[in-house]
């Protein structure tokens, strides 16, 4: 019990700085969100073990890379949380229309379809 007390302070604390974090002025720049996609699930594949998908279209924009890594982190934390050893976590990234990037986490768990 104390661990699971333990753990849920733990993420609470980390919500909590993300959040600072995403209300602080990050610079922006012209990314590949292609490679951020690729690099964000190389970083969650070693630390989670789930059959991990990326699948994106190669496209760039101009955001704060250090916001979209927080975002995509708080997001596939999520889908850990909720999909089981073996299950499938799917991080995307492709155009939506003109000016319009859609990026994003699916998983396999119980939830939104």
């Amino acid at each position: 019990m104390v661990r699971d007390e333990l753990g849920r302070l733990v993420r609470a604390g980390d919500r909590l700085l993300r959040t600072i974090t995403l209300e602080d002025e990050l610079p922006q720049e012209r990314l590949d969100l292609s490679d951020l996609v690729e690099e964000t699930v190389t970083r969650w594949s070693t630390v989670a073990h789930r059959t991990w998908v990326s699948d994106t279209t190669r496209t760039t924009g101009v955001a704060s890379r250090e916001r979209l890594r927080v975002c995509l982190d708080t997001l596939i934390e999520n889908a850990v949380r909720y999909t089981e050893p073996g299950g499938t976590i799917r991080v995307f990234c492709h155009p939506d229309g003109p000016g319009t990037i859609c990026l994003g986490v699916a998983d396999s768990g119980p939830g939104f379809s």
